[in-house]
């Protein structure tokens, strides 16, 4: 089982002690996501934008986007023009269109929703802890800028 609320708490940390972080904003983004709580995703992934647009957060919108059976297209646009090469193998390989439009059983669909935030929440840890470690004094300069 995850423990989404424990690791936004962690995310949440990460935010007051580095507040122009995008990726502590991102990282929350796909929390919330997770959670279903779409306001604070969207929210969240708004706030990632501002700070820095980068191919991560912009597809990571588009995704929301589409998933929630919005417009999406601009945002795939905009990653295109980041990352041409990197988008082909993001959609070939990680894209998930709306779920309603799978052609899955009901009881797939839930071991899938499952499967997406047990992965998420890994992803989401794996994360913070990079994004905290970057930030120490100690290992940061070893792990340096991406």
């Amino acid at each position: 089982m995850t423990n989404l609320p424990e690791a936004l708490t962690l995310i949440q940390m990460i935010i007051e002690k580095w507040p122009q972080d995008w990726e502590a904003y991102y990282l929350a983004a796909g929390n919330y996501f997770s959670q279903n709580k779409d306001q604070e995703a969207v929210e969240m992934i708004d706030k990632s934008l501002e700070r820095k647009e980068t191919f991560d957060n912009i597809i990571s919108k588009a995704q929301m986007l589409c998933i929630w059976g919005k417009e999406y297209q601009p945002w795939v646009e905009k990653a295109r023009k980041m990352d041409k090469k990197r988008l082909e193998n993001f959609m070939q390989h990680h894209w998930v269109g709306n779920m309603d439009q799978l052609k899955i059983s009901h009881d797939d669909k839930e071991i899938l929703v499952h499967s997406r935030s047990v992965l998420s929440a890994t992803v989401l840890t794996l994360n913070i802890l990079h994004v905290a470690l970057s930030h120490s004094p100690i290992v940061g300069p070893i792990i340096g800028e991406r």
